[in-house]
Order: structure tokens, then C-alpha cells, then sequence
């Protein structure tokens, strides 16, 4: 669980104990036919940050999407590259 933080702390204490709390979620499997791809149960949805540290868990897009929240908030200039 994360542990209370101070109003004063040092960002990068923050951001620290916000990702040593968070795990990795394994995405849904994704189905062959194309003619469900698009169903909502089987394809993969991007949560916001605040979703990712309320469930504590997310998957590889959510976690990256969170980091790169986290040091846009303390100052710094981050990207994403999807490949």
C-alpha cells in the first residue's frame, strides 16, 4: 500500500513510492477472427495515471503513460515512442 506522503516531500521520493507500489497486468489475449476484434471485452484499453495508482496495476502502455506523467510533473521533458 502506499504510504502516506508528505506535502513537502521531494518529487523524486514521490514518484518512487507511487511505481514500487504499481505491478504489471498482462494485457487481454487478443482473437484471430477479425470480425470481433473491435469488442470491447478482448481489446486492450489505455487507463488514466490516477486509474493505474487507484487499482495499483497496469499494463505496459498504462505504466509507461504513468511514468511519463510523473516526470512531466517534477520538471522534466519526457517521450513516448510507440513502435
Amino acid at each position: 500500500m502506499i504510504e502516506e506522503i508528505a506535502p513537502d516531500a521531494p518529487p523524486v521520493r514521490v514518484v518512487m513510492l507511487v511505481i514500487n507500489d504499481v505491478t504489471y497486468q498482462s494485457p487481454p489475449e487478443l482473437i484471430a477472427e477479425r470480425g470481433r476484434s473491435f469488442d470491447a471485452s478482448v481489446v486492450q484499453t489505455v487507463r488514466f495515471p490516477r486509474d493505474v495508482i487507484k487499482n495499483r496495476s497496469g499494463t505496459c502502455i498504462d505504466l509507461a503513460i504513468l511514468y511519463a506523467a510523473m516526470l512531466n510533473a517534477v520538471g522534466l521533458q519526457p517521450m513516448l515512442v510507440l513502435i
